[in-house]
């Protein structure tokens, strides 16, 4: 038979790896190769041959935390000669763990994901899933895993809790409420390059080598190719995570190699470690990532307006959670954790539990030997349908006769005799419901002689305990980009898909956006791009480069029915399902059609050093801007020290993924900080522009001079706008008004006195040339000198237009340019 739900959760981890699957109402994570956690590790030798967990990880080179790279085009080149891609090495894993199960089939699963994963990494989760031949893919956030399992095992009713999940190589914080035995993961916030790994690394860096620098001569070793400096600092690596966990238990390890175990020095002598490590010394170097992860939660707390004593707990998952030091950085700085939830397990068991209340859609999933049983008697498909776990003291089930138009009567049966009454079917049975165990039903199917059928499903299991609302929340905003006036590419949050928003959820566009070309009919060179990205709190009008995009629409004139002219108005409807899926709606409301297409998730190439160093360049130019401002920003040397971590990072060879990401979080904190100093600088230009019009208006109107009486009509209306403005406090809106004000003061004085409004304008480049952004200086400033060679020697005005337009084409945007066939505003 069958199963009706799911009931298979896996935690695809990125050092280790669990499966778990419902029997009877109970949680049972599966043993494999003797431990209930699988090493993520595969190794392939020289002939092709696969191995997997525990079986890789003592053979070198071998594939780890491969998963922090799921999303990406990146290639691992094995012993054969083979590439594999992070979603391959995923899919052998996945392989792997399914082979286990031998007594029925397996091909509907719940599979986990950090909180803090990203679309496109989502995405090749599931394919990973698909390859490995599994057919029902369901997405879960690992937070969301672990507060099911500890709502359910303590039977939470009412209560707010964080899930602090410290893993192998990634950090998420959940903050989780039940009301009337209701939950609802109610906000998360994630690092994806924070976890155990990163202690390794540091343990190895901080400790290791330096031990084996003194003692041996491997300058040359260390500057090898990289297939054989991977092997060894591989091994390194994984002496670290022991010494990690002898120092989670101990406080001083002797920490002794074999001889073999590394490779040979730069001068032939064999290598080995012979040492004593303190866990004070670990403690040294882990305390600032574990602080990482305690700032993070504080954020999440803060962020929610939910102080620490409102809490009910703290629950802890995760390997590294069982560290002494986190555990009492965490009681003093935020409260006594709790550490029922199996640290290793817990997060597998929670989305087996998950698993139990997702409908099976694939019939032979669960199926097994006994569905071979008594093969020529006729089987009665039926389809069921429940709600489990349930809060109530009884549920309704549903069974519904499938393929069939005979009469059937049903009953249902729990374990211990309690039984519903026969029914004709279709038809909805109240099940009563024990709070105190898992409820184990058999439908019963019978004819009209009475006689008992075979049915399938037959078996179904409703667990007591929290009811659990909506899907997991959106770790992000997602939005889309647009052109601004002033020609800058901008990120739009779409309305309904901000951080937090339950799955499935939709989104629309509110700004009134517009083509920027036309599409013509039956042309397929003619198009129309939309990229979907997602962002972090507090990105709206945040400039692309900061935000992560997640992938691309587009629309040809082959899709079109009829001409789309430039300037056409467009809304946008974006649907989440809930495993992440999305679908844009394109509507064009003038022209009274729309287009529908699946957003396929981009791959995005590795992380370079040149893609870092860019948001970097653009990061100290703010700090330089800031630094000199009138009114630096309080926190101007907390970012500056961040941009120093990022460049040590940097220049220790260190993970490429973590300093892009954290550049580009310092970027937007730069960018919100130059914002905030934006609006008082402005309102001062703005109050300057209105009184240099004013007076050039009252000039223009006391001499009578032509086109007076517009000038001042045209001043009243721009002073009108000015006071709703200034209310606004929108940025947006007050460099508009500047615009037009400064576009007045421009047209009047170019009316009656051109030749010395460029002249002055020519000399105010001059005096403030460091204060502009050039894209290329150098040529910028010998554009500016012969503007005032033309300016000194009499130049005509049309002589003084032209090179006010060569030193204007110097100028930098600081936003990214534009792509043709985009969206903007009108």
């Amino acid at each position: 038979m069958g199963r009706i739900k799911i009931d298979y959760g896996i935690d695809l981890g990125t050092t280790n790896s669990a499966l778990s699957r419902m029997e009877n109402g109970e949680v049972v994570t599966r043993e494999i190769d003797g431990s209930r956690i699988v090493p993520s590790c595969v190794f392939k030798d020289r002939k092709g041959r696969v191995r997997i967990g525990i079986q890789a990880k003592n053979k070198f080179p071998h594939f780890v935390e491969f998963k922090r790279k799921m999303g990406q085009d990146v290639e691992y080149s094995a012993p054969d000669g083979s590439q594999a891609n992070p979603e391959d090495l995923s899919a052998e894993l996945l392989k792997k763990l399914a082979s286990e199960i031998t007594d029925e089939a397996f091909k509907s699963v719940v599979i986990t994901v950090p909180a803090a994963f990203e679309l496109p990494q989502v995405s090749a989760t599931k394919r990973a899933a698909e390859k490995a031949g599994f057919e029902q893919v369901e997405i879960l956030q690992e937070p969301v895993a672990a507060a099911l399992n500890y709502g359910l095992k303590h039977k939470v009713k009412d209560g707010r809790f964080v899930v602090f999940d410290f893993g192998g190589g990634t950090f998420d914080a959940a903050l989780v409420t039940a009301t009337g035995g209701v939950m609802e993961v109610k906000s998360s916030e994630g690092d994806n390059f924070l976890g155990g790994g990163d202690i390794d690394r540091a343990i190895v860096s901080e400790i290791l080598l330096p031990y084996l620098r003194e003692n041996y001569s491997i300058s040359e070793l260390e500057e090898k190719d990289e297939a054989h400096h991977g092997y060894w600092l591989q091994r390194l690596k994984d002496i670290a995570d022991d010494l990690k966990k002898e120092l989670g238990k101990n406080d001083d390890y002797d920490l002794l190699t074999d001889i073999g175990d590394l490779p040979e020095d730069d001068e032939g002598e064999e290598m080995e470690l012979d040492f004593t490590v303190t866990r004070n010394q670990m403690n040294d170097i882990a305390r600032p990532l574990f602080q990482r992860a305690i700032d993070k939660t504080k954020f999440l707390l803060e962020n929610n307006k939910m102080p620490v004593s409102d809490l009910t707990a703290l629950v802890l998952v995760g390997g590294p959670t069982q560290i002494p030091l986190l555990r009492d950085m965490i009681e003093e700085q935020l409260m006594k954790p709790d550490t029922s939830i199996n640290p290793m397990t817990g997060i597998a068991e929670g989305a087996a539990l998950y698993a139990s209340t997702m409908q099976n859609n694939v019939k032979a999933h669960g199926s097994g030997e006994e569905s071979n049983d008594d093969s020529d008697v006729p089987v009665v498909e039926v389809e069921v349908d429940f709600s489990s776990p349930s809060n109530l003291d009884s549920e309704p089930v549903s069974v519904v006769l499938k393929n069939s138009n005979e009469k059937f009567f049903g009953e249902i049966l729990r374990e211990d005799g309690n039984r519903t009454e026969k029914a004709v079917l279709d038809a909805v049975f109240m099940v009563d419901i024990d709070q105190s165990k898992a409820n184990n039903f058999t439908i019963n199917l019978f004819n009209e002689n009475n006689d008992r059928v075979i049915c399938s499903p037959n078996k179904f299991t409703i667990l007591p305990g929290v009811a659990v609302t909506g899907g997991s929340p959106l770790p992000k905003f997602i939005g889309m980009d647009y052109v601004a006036k002033n020609g800058k590419l901008l990120f739009h949050s779409f309305q309904g898909l901000e951080k937090d928003k339950p799955m499935p959820a939709v989104g629309k566009s509110t700004k009134s956006l517009f083509t920027q070309r036309e599409l013509r009919p039956g042309k397929t060179e003619d198009d129309l791009v939309i990229s979907i990205y997602q962002a972090e709190t507090r990105a709206e009008g945040s400039r692309s480069l900061v935000n992560s995009r997640i992938g691309q629409i587009q629309i040809t004139g082959a899709e079109v029915p009829r001409l789309v002219p430039e300037k056409t108005e467009v809304k946008f409807t974006l649907n989440i399902d809930i495993s992440q899926n999305m679908t844009l709606e394109v509507d064009f409301p003038t022209l009274d059609f729309e287009i529908e297409k699946e957003l396929v998730f981009d791959t995005t190439a590795a992380i370079s050093l040149k893609q870092v160093d860019e948001v970097l360049v653009e990061s100290d130019k703010l700090i330089n801007r800031l630094e000199n401002s009138d009114l630096p920003p309080r926190n101007l040397s907390e970012m500056k020290d961040k941009r120093n971590r990022i460049k040590k990072t940097l220049d220790q060879g260190g993970d490429m993924d973590q300093a892009f990401s954290n550049s580009r979080e310092l970027l937007l904190d730069l960018d919100i900080a130059e914002e905030s100093l934006a609006w008082p600088e402005l309102v001062h230009d703005m109050n300057e522009a209105f009184k240099n019009l004013e007076d050039l208006v009252y000039e223009c109107v006391s001499k009578k001079l032509d086109g007076h009486e517009k000038d001042k009509s045209d001043l009243e209306y721009l002073k009108t706008s000015k006071d709703g403005v200034l209310a606004s406090k929108n940025i947006e809106r007050g460099k508009e008004l500047l615009d037009k004000v400064r576009g007045l003061e421009w047209r009047i004085t170019d009316r009656h006195a051109g030749e010395q409004k460029r002249i002055a304008l020519i000399r105010e480049l001059d005096r403030g040339f460091s204060g502009f952004d050039w894209n290329n200086p150098l040529e910028a400033r010998r554009a500016v000198d012969r503007g005032m060679e033309l300016v000194d020697s009499g130049a005509s005005l049309q002589q003084l237009n032209e090179q006010v337009q060569i030193i204007i084409g110097f100028m930098r945007d600081r936003g990214s340019s534009a792509p043709t066939g985009g969206i903007g505003v009108s």
